[in-house]
C-alpha cells in the first residue's frame, strides 16, 4: 500500500517544477485525516487508506500545462500537454500581452492522458514584447493542479541569457542542506544574496553580483540550479530546463570582495543537469585573493539540442571558517570566436 502511495506522489511531484524546491508540490495535495481504529485496523492503517484514496482521486484528474512556445513570421505557436491521469475535455488557451490584457484565444480539442498538441494563435501579431500563455484560460477543465497553467516564454536565448538575473528564482542548496536566497552571511548552512554597488578585490564597484557564503566547515559548498524562469501573472514563478541551441558558451567572472581575508581560497564550478537528473561538471576555477577577478569560459557545444539546468557551485578549501565569494556577469550566449 505504501509503495502505491509513494509512486502516486512521485508522479504528482514530477509534474510540477522538479528542480525548484519551492515549486515542488506533493503533500499539499494529500488529504490527511486521522480516523479512530476500527474493524481490526489501526489509526495508521486508516490514514494510509485515506491518503491512497485522495492521491488516486487527484492523480485521476487531467492537468493541462504549456510545454513550449515559438514564433514564426509573427505568429505564436504553443505546445499544450495533459500531464494528468485522465482525459481533459475541450478548453481554450489564452494569450496575455505585456500589460496582462487578454489578447487572443486558441481552441483546444480534448486531450488524453499524456497527449500533447501544437497549436497557433491566429489573431495576434506578435511584436517582440513579453507575453504569457495560459492553458485552460477559461477554467473549464477541473484539474489536479490549477496553478501550473501559465508559461512566459523567452524564446530560447535570443540572443543571450543572463543567469544571475533569475538568482532569486533558482534552487539553492549546500553541503549543510537547503540554502534560502537572501539570507546572506549564514556560516551554518551557507548564504546567498544579490548585492549592488559591491566593491570587488580588483577595486571596482559592481551591480547585480551574487555573493555566496559557504558553511563554516572544511570543503563546504553552496550551489544554485538555474534554468528558464517561467511565470504567469497569477501564479508563482519556477525554473524549467533550458533547450540549448548549438554553438553556445557560458562565460562568467568570479572572485572575492575587497575586504576578503587575504588567505581565502575557493573553487568555482560550472555544471549541467540533464532531464534525468544526471549532473556533469564542465569547468572548475580555483581562485585566491590576488587583487583581480578570474574568468570562466565554458564550451556548451555538447549540450546543443538538449534540455539542461545550469549549476553554479562555490566551494571552500580546507578552511573551517568558510569563504564569501562573488559571481559576476554569468552569460549564456552564442559563441563569437573571440
Amino acid at each position: 500500500m505504501w509503495r502505491l502511495l509513494t509512486i502516486i506522489i512521485l508522479v504528482m511531484m514530477t509534474g510540477c517544477a522538479p528542480y525548484n524546491d519551492a515549486g515542488v508540490k506533493g503533500d499539499d495535495n494529500i488529504t490527511r485525516q486521522v480516523l479512530p481504529g476500527s474493524q481490526g485496523r489501526s489509526a495508521d492503517d486508516n490514514v494510509s487508506a485515506m491518503e491512497n484514496i485522495s492521491a488516486n482521486m487527484i492523480a485521476s484528474k487531467p492537468d493541462l500545462i504549456i510545454t513550449g512556445v515559438t514564433h514564426i513570421s509573427g505568429l505564436i505557436y504553443y505546445r499544450v500537454k495533459n500531464i494528468g491521469g485522465s482525459a481533459a475535455g475541450p478548453s481554450d488557451t489564452w494569450l496575455y500581452d505585456l500589460s496582462h490584457m487578454h489578447r487572443d484565444t486558441s481552441w483546444v480539442e480534448g486531450l488524453g492522458p499524456g497527449e500533447e498538441r501544437t497549436l497557433p494563435f491566429t489573431n495576434y501579431d506578435w511584436n517582440g514584447n513579453e507575453i504569457t500563455i495560459c492553458a485552460d484560460g477559461g477554467r473549464t477543465v477541473d484539474e489536479s493542479n490549477e496553478n501550473n497553467n501559465c508559461y512566459q516564454p523567452f524564446f530560447g536565448f535570443a540572443p543571450s541569457y543572463k543567469l544571475l538575473s533569475f538568482a532569486a528564482g533558482a534552487s539553492w542548496r549546500g553541503s549543510a542542506g537547503r540554502v534560502k536566497f537572501g539570507q546572506g552571511d549564514d556560516r551554518v548552512v551557507g548564504g546567498v544574496n544579490m548585492v549592488s554597488n559591491i566593491v570587488a578585490e580588483d577595486g571596482n564597484s559592481y551591480t547585480n553580483a551574487v555573493m555566496v557564503t559557504t558553511p563554516a566547515t572544511a570543503y563546504g559548498w553552496v550551489e544554485g540550479i538555474f534554468g528558464e524562469y517561467v511565470s504567469g501573472w497569477q501564479t508563482p514563478g519556477y525554473m524549467i530546463p533550458l533547450e540549448m541551441p548549438m554553438n553556445y558558451h557560458l562565460t562568467a567572472r568570479v572572485g572575492f570582495v575587497r575586504e576578503a581575508d587575504p588567505s581565502a581560497r575557493a573553487r568555482f564550478k560550472v555544471g549541467v543537469m540533464e532531464e534525468d537528473g544526471w549532473i556533469e561538471w564542465l569547468a572548475e576555477k580555483s581562485a585566491s585573493v590576488d587583487g583581480r577577478l578570474d574568468s570562466i569560459d565554458v564550451d556548451l557545444s555538447a549540450c546543443g539540442g538538449k534540455k539542461v539546468m545550469f549549476l553554479l557551485r562555490t566551494e571552500s578549501d580546507n578552511r573551517s571558517s568558510g569563504v564569501s565569494a562573488l559571481w559576476l556577469d554569468v552569460l549564456v550566449a552564442p559563441y563569437t570566436g573571440r
